[in-house]
């Protein structure tokens, strides 16, 4: 095939998954995975997909690329305020709380920031950090390590270790997506192990997840649904999803 119409179909194929993965272009062009690693990087460099680990995604795909959260706090604001309130609600003073990245978790600290509670939370989110530091009752640790941008939150083995230390009443942990077989999922690997040691350190683990999210899909699968406490979502979402969802073993919560 030439190098043309290989670039053509690795576009097409794009259109119509949202993403692609190296090993599978490789298979599917008989070609080495080095040729497909450098037909995604001239691709790339023209402004069609953006590289991720492992293969790329569709730029004009947004269940496959991610803004800055201090954008995405703008987006589905009523919905995530609505799960944000009902998240304060369940906080007691005395509680031990940890706020995962994402703008629902910023929201979440703007809201527990009013609240007259003596608090200790955690988070590894800088904006979220800041929030939380405006009520002086709050004690506010933030988790260090490599810094990722669009998120503002730490990752890695640093941020990790530091979170061994720790044991939470509540964790509320975000996610990209959430597809029908109950698979929860988020766009960047690099984000898996932490949320994984977020859960492994948490008495509960909340999911906060917005409608919009859900029957939707997006890279890299770190958890099911029935591993969390439960699933604290907005009214938009539809009664196929909610009893869906609960046949995976998930705990629905409307807020």
């Amino acid at each position: 095939m030439r190098k043309e119409d290989r670039l053509a179909a690795i576009v097409e194929k794009l259109r119509e998954d949202g993403f692609i993965k190296n090993n599978e272009l490789s298979r599917l062009f008989g070609t080495s995975e080095m040729t497909i690693w450098r037909d995604i990087d001239e691709l790339e460099k023209a402004g069609v997909l953006r590289r991720v680990f492992g293969g790329a995604v569709d730029i004009k795909a947004s269940s496959y690329t991610e803004s800055h959260v201090n954008e995405r706090v703008f987006e589905n604001t009523a919905a995530k305020e609505q799960i944000a309130r009902y998240a304060v609600s369940m906080v007691k003073t005395n509680d031990r709380v940890f706020i995962d990245s994402g703008s629902t978790g910023y929201i979440i600290a703007k809201y527990l920031a009013k609240e007259n509670k003596r608090l200790f939370c955690s988070t590894n989110t800088i904006n979220t950090a800041a929030e939380l530091c405006n009520n002086p009752a709050i004690k506010t640790v933030m988790i260090g390590g490599e810094l990722k941008g669009n998120s503002m939150c730490s990752i890695g083995p640093v941020a990790e270790s530091q979170l061994k230390n720790y044991k939470f009443s509540y964790s509320f942990v975000a996610c990209n997506a959430i597809d029908d077989n109950g698979r929860v999922m988020v766009l960047d690997i690099s984000e898996r192990s932490i949320k994984h040691s977020i859960i492994d350190v948490s008495e509960k683990c909340y999911l906060i997840c917005d409608s919009s999210k859900i029957s939707c899909t997006s890279m890299i699968e770190f958890a099911t649904v029935d591993e969390f406490t439960g699933i604290i979502v907005d009214s938009g979402i539809d009664e196929r999803q909610k009893l869906l969802l609960e046949s995976k073993g998930a705990k629905i919560i409307v807020a």
